[in-house]
C-alpha cells in the first residue's frame, strides 16, 4: 500500500498541474520570441542565440506526434509538459529533504548547564514527520511551486524556460540525493553534473548553478571542507560528465550547413561565428558586468562613472521587479514561512542553508544585470530556492501543529486564484490578430520593414514560413540588418527583393563585420552605408511593390534618431498599423475594411506590460497618425473610423471618446 500511495501522491504532482496548464494554454503564437522559436523546432532548425539545442530536438520529436490540433498550441501544450514534469521533481525533492533534513541534527540538543546545575535537554528545531504526513506535505509544496506567479507563466506558451526550470529542479534534486544517500552517492552527483551539462544546452543562465554545486561538493552537510586528493579526483570524474552533454552543441553548424528555414548566426561559416551565437555574444553587451568592464579597460563610448549609473538603473529596475512578484510567487502567505524556513534551515544545518542561499543570490546578481523585459523568468532559479525555504518552514508549522496539514492546501489553492487571471492566456490571441491584422491588410507582393520583433516580427516568420500566410510578402527585421548572417538569409528567402542591391549590401559588409568581429570600424561609417542599403532595397523595388514601414521607424525619425533617413524621399501615409511609403501626396485613406474585434476582445480579457505596450501601439496608429492625418486632410468620417477602432481596443479613454463625440457632433 505504501508504494501505491507514494505514486498517487506522485501522479498528482504531476497531474493536477498539468490539467491546469493545459486549460491555460495560448491557442497560437505569443510576445517575443515565441514564433520564431516554434519555427525553428518544427523545421529542425538553428533558433536564436544560444541556439538552444536540447529543446529544439526535444521540441521537434514532440512535434511528430499525431495530435489532432496546431503545431504551435501543441508546443505550447509541450511547455506545460515539461513545467508539470517539474513540479513532479519538485515533490520528489521536497520529500526527499522532509525524510533527511530532520537527520542532520540530534534529536536533542544538550544546553550548557550553568555551575552546580544538570544538563538540561531541549527539543530540537525540526523533527521528522511521519510517511502520511510527508506526502501530504511534498503534495503541498508541490503544488505551490506550480502555481507560483513566474512559473505557471512559463508553462503556457513556448519557451526554452519551460525546460530550464526542470533542469534546475533534477540538478538541484540529484545534488541532494548524493549529499542523504549513503549508497550510490557518486552515482547521483554524476547525474546532477550531465543535468548542469545539459542545462548549458539548453540556456546559459545554467551558470547560476555553478557556485552553488562547487560549494556543496566540497563542503557536504556534516562534513569538513574536503580538498583531498580523492575529492580532487573525482571532481574529475564530474567535469568529464559535464562536458559530456555540451556535445549536443554539434548540431548547430552540422544543421545550420544543410541551410534550414530557420538558420539564425549560419554558424556553420566558421567557428568564430558559431562561438559568437553559443556564447550569446550580442546580448553580452547588454549585461551591466560587461558594461563596466568595457568602462574599466577603455572600450566603452562611456566613462565608468556613466556607465556605473546606468548599470545601477538596470538593477533598481530589476530589484523592483522581483521584489514586486515575490508575493504572487509565494501567494503572500506564503512570505511567513519562507522567514521561518531561513530560520529553521540556517539552525538545522548551516551549509545546506548556504547551499540554497548560492542558488538565488548568483540567479540574482546575473538577472539583476540584464535589462530585458522579460526578465522574470530570469528569477526562476531563484524562486525556486525560495520556495524550498518555505517548504521548509511549512514543515517547521506542521510538526509543531499537526493538525494544520490539510488546511496548508489552502496555500497553493489561494496561489492558484490569484494568480489565475494574469496566467490564463486560453483567450491570448494578441499577436496572432495583430500580425493578421497587418498581413491580411498589405498590397500584394509587398516589402515591409520592421523592429516590432516582440509583437508580432516573431509571429509573422512563423505564420509566414510554417503555415503559409502572405508568402508574397518580404519582411525585413530592421535591427537584424545590423547581423552578417542575416542578409544572406534575406537573399535565401526573397531573392527578388534583396538581390538588387548586392553592390550597397557588400559595401555595408565590409564595416559590419569589422564590428561583428571586435575590429576597429567607423561608426559613422558604418551607419551612413546601413541607411544607403535600406533605402536602395526601398528604391529598388518601388515601382514593382508597394513599400511599408512600422511606426517604430517613423517614431525614430520623429524623434530625430540616427535612423531618420531611412525613407526620407518617401510621404508616409497610415494604413491600418503599419505606414505606407508612397511619392503620391494625394493618397487616399480607407478604412472601411478593418476589424479589430478579436484584437480588442483579447486586449481586454488579458495583461502584462507587452499587452500593455502592443495597445498603446495601436492606438498610436489609429489615434496620433491615422485620425490626425486623416482630420488633416478633411476626412473627417475617416478619422471617425479610426476613432472608433481605438474605441474598441480602450473604451476606457476618455481623450477617445471626447474625440469622436466632437466629431460626431459637427456632422
Amino acid at each position: 500500500m505504501k508504494i501505491n500511495r507514494d505514486k498517487i501522491f506522485l501522479s498528482l504532482s504531476f497531474l493536477i498541474p498539468f490539467f491546469v496548464y493545459i486549460i491555460t494554454a495560448a491557442p497560437d503564437v505569443s510576445f517575443t520570441d515565441s514564433g520564431e522559436l516554434a519555427g525553428a523546432v518544427l523545421s529542425l532548425g538553428v533558433p536564436h542565440p544560444t541556439g538552444y539545442p536540447l529543446f529544439t530536438l526535444l521540441g521537434f520529436i514532440w512535434s511528430l506526434l499525431p495530435f489532432p490540433f496546431s503545431k504551435i498550441y501543441s508546443l505550447n501544450l509541450l511547455s506545460g509538459l515539461l513545467t508539470s514534469l517539474s513540479s513532479m521533481t519538485f515533490f520528489l525533492l521536497i520529500k526527499l529533504i522532509f525524510h533527511n533534513l530532520p537527520d542532520l541534527i540530534k534529536h536533542y540538543n544538550t544546553l550548557t548547564p550553568k555551575k552546580g546545575q544538570k544538563a538540561i535537554k531541549k527539543p530540537t528545531i525540526l523533527k521528522k514527520l511521519n510517511d502520511n504526513n510527508i506526502l501530504l506535505l511534498s503534495l503541498v509544496s508541490a503544488l505551490f511551486f506550480s502555481f507560483a506567479f513566474t512559473i505557471w507563466s512559463q508553462a503556457t506558451y513556448i519557451e526554452v524556460y519551460s525546460l530550464q526550470i526542470l533542469i534546475i529542479n533534477l540538478v538541484i534534486f540529484f545534488l541532494i540525493k548524493g549529499i542523504f544517500e549513503q549508497e550510490n552517492k557518486e552515482r547521483y552527483f554524476i547525474l546532477s553534473a550531465m543535468m548542469l551539462g545539459l542545462g548549458f544546452t539548453n540556456h546559459m543562465s545554467t551558470i547560476m548553478l555553478v557556485p552553488a554545486f562547487i560549494f556543496i561538493f566540497f563542503k557536504q552537510p556534516g562534513e569538513m571542507w574536503d580538498f583531498s586528493m580523492q575529492r580532487i579526483k573525482f571532481g574529475f570524474i564530474l567535469f568529464l560528465a559535464f562536458i559530456l552533454p555540451l556535445s549536443l552543441y554539434i548540431y548547430l553548424p552540422l544543421r545550420s550547413s544543410a541551410l534550414p528555414e530557420f538558420n539564425w548566426g549560419w554558424v556553420h561559416r566558421g567557428f568564430d561565428y558559431f562561438l559568437y551565437h553559443v556564447q550569446g555574444k550580442q546580448f553580452q553587451e547588454w549585461m551591466g558586468f560587461t558594461k563596466i568592464l568595457k568602462a574599466i579597460f577603455g572600450s566603452s563610448d562611456i566613462g565608468l562613472s556613466d556607465t556605473i549609473k546606468e548599470v545601477s538603473e538596470i538593477w533598481n529596475k530589476n530589484s523592483e521587479i522581483f521584489f514586486r512578484l515575490l508575493p504572487s510567487q509565494l501567494a503572500w502567505l506564503g512570505l511567513v514561512p519562507l522567514l521561518v524556513g531561513f530560520y529553521v534551515t540556517y539552525k538545522v544545518n548551516k551549509t545546506f542553508f548556504f547551499f540554497l542561499s548560492l542558488i538565488i543570490l548568483f540567479c540574482i546578481a546575473f538577472a539583476f544585470n540584464y535589462p530585458i523585459h522579460d526578465i522574470d523568468s530570469y528569477f526562476s532559479a531563484a524562486y525556486i530556492g525560495l520556495i524550498i525555504f518555505s517548504a521548509i518552514g511549512l514543515c517547521w508549522f506542521a510538526d509543531k501543529y499537526n493538525r494544520i496539514i490539510p488546511f496548508l492546501f489552502a496555500l497553493p489553492l489561494l496561489q492558484l486564484m490569484v494568480n489565475f487571471s494574469e496566467n490564463d492566456r486560453s483567450d491570448d490571441v494578441i499577436v496572432r490578430e495583430y500580425t493578421k491584422f497587418i498581413a491580411t491588410n498589405l498590397e500584394p507582393n509587398a516589402i515591409i520593414l520592421s523592429s516590432q520583433w516582440d509583437y508580432w516580427l516573431s509571429a509573422f516568420w512563423y505564420k509566414q514560413r510554417i503555415e503559409g500566410l502572405r508568402k508574397d510578402v518580404t519582411i525585413i527585421d530592421k535591427e537584424l540588418l545590423r547581423r552578417t548572417w542575416y542578409l544572406p538569409h534575406l537573399k535565401l528567402w526573397y531573392p527578388e527583393a534583396i538581390n538588387p542591391c548586392n553592390d550597397a549590401i557588400n559595401i555595408y559588409n565590409e564595416q559590419l563585420d569589422l564590428f561583428e568581429h571586435g575590429r576597429p570600424y567607423d561608426p559613422r561609417e558604418i551607419q551612413a552605408r546601413f541607411i544607403s542599403m535600406i533605402n536602395c532595397i526601398i528604391d529598388k523595388n518601388y515601382e514593382n511593390r508597394p513599400i511599408y514601414i512600422t511606426a517604430d521607424i517613423y517614431m525614430s525619425e520623429g524623434n530625430q534618431n540616427v535612423d531618420n533617413d531611412i525613407g526620407k524621399d518617401y510621404n508616409k501615409i497610415p494604413v491600418g498599423f503599419v505606414i505606407k511609403l508612397t511619392k503620391d501626396s494625394t493618397a487616399q485613406l480607407n478604412l472601411e475594411k478593418f476589424n479589430v474585434d478579436k484584437f480588442s476582445a483579447s486586449i481586454r480579457n488579458n495583461s502584462g506590460h507587452l499587452v500593455d505596450g502592443i495597445k498603446n501601439i495601436s492606438l498610436y496608429y489609429l489615434v496620433d497618425l491615422t485620425a490626425n492625418f486623416a482630420l488633416k486632410s478633411n476626412k473627417n468620417e475617416q478619422a471617425l473610423l479610426a476613432l472608433k477602432l481605438a474605441n474598441k481596443i480602450a473604451p476606457e479613454n476618455e481623450q477617445i471618446l471626447n474625440m469622436i463625440h466632437r466629431l460626431e457632433t459637427n456632422k
